[in-house]
């Protein structure tokens, strides 16, 4: 995937997490790249049983979101590949005809939250997080705004 060398000099956007369940995002995609996950707590990379690394997409939106001076409304959203928050953007994105190439506006919401999960480890874990998501094409703006003759 090309990577922008700017943007990764500037350092990465803001990131975003629904934190109740109600919680509206609403952004424009820019942008995507692939990394390994890390574990929420320890930080330490992830990887499945027989040692691969466990993969997460880390997208880039243009929002309307601003905490004070300096915030260019830009938000990293991380989503596994399996997740239910990517499977709600990519559902969305064929309901509506879309790609990711088409640079879409997406709404996700956090809709509810499922029951805990059990983990390995027998201690219980969190309960996963449920999406619902619409994508939309942004309007191309015109290369002449005739209002200004």
């Amino acid at each position: 995937m090309p990577i922008n060398l700017d943007e990764a000099a500037a350092g990465r956007s803001k990131w975003y997490g629904w934190a109740t369940v109600g919680d509206t995002f609403v952004g424009t995609f820019i942008s995507a790249d692939e990394r390994q996950a890390t574990d929420y707590v320890t930080g330490a990379p992830k990887t499945w049983d027989d040692g691969t690394p466990v993969l997460e997409f880390v997208l880039e939106f243009q929002t309307d979101l601003n905490d004070g001076d300096g915030d260019d409304g830009k938000r990293t959203v991380y989503a596994g590949k399996s997740s239910k928050l990517f499977r709600a953007m990519t559902d969305a994105l064929k309901t509506a005809g879309l790609r990711w190439a088409d640079k879409p506006k997406l709404t996700i919401k956090r809709i509810e939250d499922g029951e805990p999960v059990t983990l390995k480890n027998g201690k219980r874990g969190n309960a996963p997080k449920q999406y619902k998501a619409k994508a939309e094409r942004v309007a191309a703006k015109p290369a002449v705004d005739l209002d200004d003759f």
